[in-house]
């Protein structure tokens, strides 16, 4: 998603990662939030990923009284490969730390229960965003996902 991007060389505090396969969108949940799904058939099955990470808001605001922001990054695919995948960035500093929580609930409350995976990565060090999205490509091949 930030590739040949600048911000794919910043550095960043990996997070979080959520992981998805065969889930289905739970219709029951506010969709309006997100205006750009437009799959044609909301019923099929879904591949998603979420991606939270910790970076300095500087990069993009040096203004910020906020020392870091995070980076929400989601991706979702329907299994009907004609369909478009989505895509969306969004990014909370500081001051805006509950709204990230929130939003961070609602977004796996998308789908329907199913297999859900979690890899917590607080503990892992520093690296830029390309390096962040390769971890979770490996961490993805090494548990069967992709």
């Amino acid at each position: 998603m930030l590739e040949n991007t600048k911000l794919e060389e910043q550095v960043c505090q990996p997070v979080l990662a959520y992981c998805g396969i065969g889930a289905e969108v739970n219709l029951n949940t506010n969709l309006s939030k997100f205006k750009n799904l437009n799959f044609k058939n909301i019923h099929g099955a879904f591949l998603y990923e979420i991606k939270i990470s910790r970076f300095a808001s500087e990069v993009f605001y040096s203004k910020s009284n906020s020392y870091f922001a995070y980076l929400v990054q989601v991706y979702m695919e329907s299994d009907d490969f004609y369909e478009k995948p989505f895509q969306d960035i969004n990014i909370f500093f500081e001051k805006d730390f509950e709204d990230l929580i929130e939003y961070s609930i609602i977004l796996p409350r998308l789908f329907k229960t199913h297999h859900r995976y979690v890899f917590d990565m607080e503990r892992c060090t520093v690296c830029n965003f390309k390096q962040f999205g390769e971890n979770i490509e490996l961490w993805k091949k090494s548990n069967g996902l992709s």
